[in-house]
C-alpha cells in the first residue's frame, strides 16, 4: 500500500519535475552527490556536509524517500536515469537554499549522465577498507539483497562486480560475502575511473581520513564545492574505524581469497 501511495505521489509530481528539467539552468552550481559503495559511510559523509551553511540535503541526513530505491534499483538493473529522475534533481536544486546535496550512492554509476544534465555537479566519492564494508554489509539487509538476488540482474554488471571474465567464478565459486567483495572492488575501480576522467567534478575521499582529520577534510571539501566550511562538525564515532576486528578468522580468509580472485579473473 505504501508503495502504491508513493507511486501516486510521484506521478502527481511528474509535471513539476519535467518542467524543472526542461527549464534548468545548466550553468547553476550543483547538485553535490555523495557516491560510493553501500556501507562505505556515505550516510556519515552526507551528515558532515549537511552542516555546511550553504548546503542542504532537504531530508536531514537520510536518503530521499522518493528517489533512493528508485534510482538504486534502476542502476543495478543497468537502466539509465529517466527524465523524471533527472527532473527531480533539477526541482530540488530550486527548492533548497544553496547547494542541493544528495546521498544516493549508486549514482557513482550515473556520473556521465548526471554531468550531461548538470555540467557543474560535484561528486564526493567515498572509499573505505573492504573489511569494514563487508562487516557492515552483513548487518544491512538492503545491501545484502543485491548479492543474494544476483540472478535477477543482467550480467555483466559493473555494480555487482560481474565481468565477462569472472561471471562463472561469481556464479559457482563465491559465497555471498565474497560476492560483496567483488561489488566493493568494482566500486573502488569505478571511483578511480571517474576521478581520472572528471578531475574537476569528482573528489575522492577516504572514510578513515574523515574520521582522523575531520576539520581539514571538511575544509578540502569546502574548497572543492566552492562554499564556506562549517563552523561545527559531526561527532565521528571512532569505534567505526575498527569494524574489521569483529570479523572472524574464516571471514577474513574469505575476503582475502575473494580479493585474490578479483585480481586474477576480473579482467582476464
Amino acid at each position: 500500500m505504501r508503495r502504491i501511495a508513493r507511486r501516486i505521489r510521484q506521478l502527481l509530481k511528474y509535471p513539476l519535475y519535467l518542467w524543472a528539467y526542461v527549464t534548468r539552468d545548466r550553468q547553476q552550481n550543483g547538485p553535490v552527490f555523495v557516491v560510493g559503495t553501500g556501507r562505505s559511510g556515505t550516510h556519515m559523509l552526507c551528515r558532515c556536509v549537511n552542516k555546511f551553511p550553504q548546503v542542504s540535503d532537504y531530508y536531514g541526513g537520510v536518503e530521499s524517500p522518493e528517489m533512493f530505491w528508485s534510482i538504486s534499483n534502476a542502476t543495478v538493473a543497468q537502466k539509465q536515469l529517466s527524465i523524471f529522475q533527472l527532473g527531480y534533481y533539477a526541482y530540488m536544486m530550486r527548492k533548497v537554499d544553496g547547494l542541493f546535496l544528495d546521498q544516493t550512492h549508486p549514482n557513482l554509476w550515473n556520473v556521465e549522465q548526471l554531468l550531461a544534465a548538470f555540467p557543474k555537479a560535484k561528486f564526493l566519492a567515498l572509499k573505505r577498507n573492504v573489511q569494514s564494508v563487508s562487516y557492515s554489509m552483513k548487518k544491512h539487509g538492503g545491501v545484502l539483497k543485491w548479492v543474494k538476488n544476483h540472478t535477477h540482474y543482467p550480467k555483466p554488471n559493473g555494480f555487482l562486480g560481474v565481468t565477462p571474465q569472472n561471471a562463472k567464478v561469481y556464479q559457482e565459486q563465491l559465497s555471498d560475502l565474497q560476492r560483496d567483495v567483488f561489488r566493493w572492488a568494482s566500486h573502488m575501480e569505478r571511483i578511480d575511473e571517474v576521478a581520472k576522467r572528471f578531475p574537476d567534478n569528482v573528489m575522492v575521499l577516504h572514510y578513515e581520513d574523515v574520521g582522523e582529520s575531520m576539520k581539514s577534510t571538511m575544509a578540502a571539501i569546502a574548497d572543492f564545492i566552492a562554499t564556506p566550511p562549517p563552523s561545527e562538525f559531526l561527532a565521528f564515532k571512532k569505534e567505526s574505524l575498527h569494524k574489521r576486528d569483529a570479523l572472524t578468522a574464516e571471514e577474513l580468509a574469505q575476503i582475502d581469497d575473494a580479493l585474490a580472485l578479483w585480481g586474477s579473473v576480473a579482467k582476464g
